[in-house]
């Protein structure tokens, strides 16, 4: 799969140890809206989240699709759209935090759906499943920033919304 972007605060020293995260993330619509979490602050997010041990990128995938939104994920609707590479200064100590993001295109079925299975993190942020437009999803995004709201996914989905969308 091939890079499709990077960012990188470079607010750590290199010769910090590296923790490295990979996650899976879905693009996918409902009534020709965007399906994506949206926080209490009114910022979105991309479906998907971290790979597990023994995991593969689509059960992963899978796996975020279905806790998230409720929706399972077409497995042979499953595209690859690329990857996206964060590095930046970890929250919690000197060392560099490195997310490589497998971003995917898929389908579900809209007609069925089971109850959400928010991570206790999510549930802290009180995320909710929400249905957008693209610019809709920018818009908020950018007002989130213009309030200096920071969450950790917040100027990533702003810059991969607006790559992916604005024309």
């Amino acid at each position: 799969m091939r890079e499709i972007l990077r960012i990188d605060t470079q607010n750590y020293q290199e010769e910090w140890p590296v923790h490295k995260r990979i996650a899976a993330k879905a693009i996918f619509y409902i009534d020709d809206k965007l399906v994506m979490l949206q926080s209490n602050l009114g910022d979105v997010k991309f479906i998907g989240g971290g790979i597990e041990d023994g995991e593969s990128q689509i059960d992963g995938l899978i796996r975020e699709v279905k806790e998230e939104t409720g929706y399972e994920a077409i497995k042979s609707s499953i595209k690859e759209i690329g990857i996206v590479i964060e590095r930046r200064k970890d929250k919690y100590e000197d060392a560099i935090w490195e997310l490589m993001t497998y971003m995917f295109s898929c389908e579900v079925n809209p007609l069925e759906r089971e109850e959400l299975k928010l991570t206790e993190n999510e549930i802290k942020h009180g995320m909710k499943c929400v249905f957008l437009t693209p610019e809709d999803a920018i818009h908020n995004n950018e007002e989130a920033l213009k309030k200096n709201q920071y969450s950790e996914w917040l100027y990533r989905d702003l810059e991969l919304l607006i790559l992916l969308f604005k024309k």
